[in-house]
This record gives structure tokens, sequence and C-alpha cells, in this order.
């Protein structure tokens, strides 16, 4: 998934990859949290964080 600025994507990145992988999201964040330890929902909110933007 590529962005630029004149083609921002129509849906959001979990609803994409869900759907490119054909898994749920709901499966897809509880193997991200295993092999990583962290909620991928948690993992972006540190990083808005991080970058100086508001949740």
């Amino acid at each position: 998934m590529v962005h630029n600025e004149e083609e921002l994507p129509k849906e959001n990145i979990s609803a994409y990859i869900s759907k490119r992988l054909h898994l749920s999201y709901s499966y897809l964040a509880n193997q991200f949290s295993k092999a990583t330890g962290v909620h991928p929902r948690t993992l972006y909110y540190r990083t808005q964080n991080r970058n100086g933007q508001k949740n």
C-alpha cells in the first residue's frame, strides 16, 4: 500500500490488510500481540503520541 497525498486509501489499514490476507482483523491482531507482546492499537497510539499528534 503506497501513500500518496493525491491518492489516499479509501479504507483503513487494518481493513486493507485483512482483506488482502483473507483473515480477520481479530486473528491478525492476536497473532501480532503474541509475536510482539503489544496489541497493534497500542502500538499505533504510542506512535501517534511520539510524533506529537493527538489521538
